[in-house]
């Protein structure tokens, strides 16, 4: 949502709304079983090729890089599915959530969002912005925009895609806006054998006034010096 504001599909005021929207509607779903997350060390090819092998429902939720997997479903699959990466010597460890993010689970939430959305002023993005329903770029239209923010609740994020969507469009230069750096690290695993730079605006051992400065400091060396090494 905060990309969805800095590319003027909506504005901050109508972010904050849909955001409050978003959680709220995640937070009420009643069902027996709220479902499980677990994160895998390894990349979505390996972990939906072992999840093929487990009963009920389960699924890669989020494909952070090759590795690093996140899978959600019913709880008992989410169990099983961690014991065998474990079996198969892949560290796999539950994380502690209220319900299976990013999956079937709760798909309930994305209708009362959808009415949310439609009551809010979307517009067509003035800059391109790339989404993790499906690692493409976001639609014009804002009636596909607001489809699309709809079924995210309960799409797996394509993150891995997402990024080589930008790389091959010709970004080479990321920067993480926002608290530590998990974005960053995720971004410098997937693009480690292509060139490109990667910055964090809040490092969590330098803080947030260093690192911005940092950043600062590095994009005008790259402006002087585009050539220079990592």
């Amino acid at each position: 949502y905060a990309a969805a504001v800095a590319a003027g599909v909506m504005q901050f005021s109508d972010a904050l709304l849909a955001v409050s929207a978003r959680g709220r509607e995640m937070a009420s779903i009643q069902i027996d079983d709220p479902g499980k997350m677990a994160s895998i060390a390894t990349n979505a090819h390996q972990v939906e090729e072992s999840l093929a092998e487990i009963d009920g429902y389960v699924i890669a939720a989020n494909k952070n890089g090759p590795s690093q997997t996140v899978i959600a479903g019913e709880s008992d699959s989410v169990e099983l599915a961690v014991e065998l990466f474990r079996s198969q010597g892949v560290q796999a460890n539950t994380l502690p959530v209220s319900h299976a993010f990013h999956s079937q689970i709760v798909a309930p939430a994305s209708g009362p969002l959808r009415k949310v959305l439609q009551r809010l002023a979307i517009s067509s993005p003035h800059s391109p912005i790339t989404t993790n329903v499906n690692g493409d770029w976001y639609p014009k239209k804002p009636e596909e925009i607001i489809e699309l923010l709809s079924k995210q609740v309960s799409s797996p994020v394509e993150w891995t895609k997402q990024i080589e969507t930008m790389y091959q469009a010709g970004a080479r230069i990321f920067i993480e806006c926002g608290p530590k750096r998990a974005l960053a690290g995720l971004v410098a695993t997937i693009l480690r054998r292509k060139e490109h730079r990667v910055f964090c605006t809040n490092h969590p051992k330098r803080g947030g006034p260093q690192s911005f400065y940092e950043v600062l400091a590095g994009l005008a060396a790259l402006q002087r010096f585009p050539a220079a090494p990592k």
